[in-house]
């Protein structure tokens, strides 16, 4: 694995969102097109949750299809997150599927903080549903949320991102 900088993590990002948008404008296969390029960039990927794990918040919380390509990446790669509850929960949640989980260790996240890793941010929608189940099924908190791409008109929920899509285009 090649150990991205912070600074080529973030212009990585620029050029992923330069292509889907010069290839599609927007829309939904511009969203997708975004996600398969994320995800299928193991580099990247594990770069910036390396970034990100950085913190000493312990408990990760991941869904979708980027949360099941870091389960992948994690069990490839035994030092990679080797010191990390890392919890999967299903995609969709935004399109209304009924959350799925696993049941592990239910007790042992009581009061514990969380970070919850995306690959993009829109309408806060799958956020909002991951923290009440942190809350209210793992008895923690959410501590912070990190994605790649964050494409919401107002930046009104506590995300950190790679890049931030209002913050260089003004529709």
């Amino acid at each position: 694995m090649k150990r991205l900088t912070l600074n080529e993590m973030k212009h990585r990002m620029s050029q992923i969102t330069k292509k889907c948008i010069d290839s599609h404008g927007g829309g939904e296969e511009y969203f997708n097109e975004l996600d398969d390029l994320i995800k299928n960039d193991e580099d990247f990927l594990m770069s910036y949750l390396t970034h990100i794990s950085q913190s000493s918040v312990k408990n990760i919380i991941v869904s979708g299809g980027i949360g099941y390509k870091i389960a992948v990446l994690k069990h490839k790669y035994s030092w990679f997150l080797e010191d990390y509850n890392i919890e999967y929960v299903n995609g969709s949640l935004r399109k209304g599927l009924p959350i799925q989980y696993s049941n592990w260790k239910l007790d042992s996240y009581k009061n514990q903080p969380f970070i919850f890793v995306d690959d993009s941010y829109y309408s806060g929608k799958t956020l909002r549903i991951v923290r009440t189940y942190i809350e209210e099924v793992l008895g923690g908190y959410l501590q912070d949320s990190y994605v790649f791409y964050d494409g919401s008109e107002d930046n009104l929920d506590d995300v950190v991102s790679l890049y931030r899509y209002y913050d260089h285009f003004n529709n």
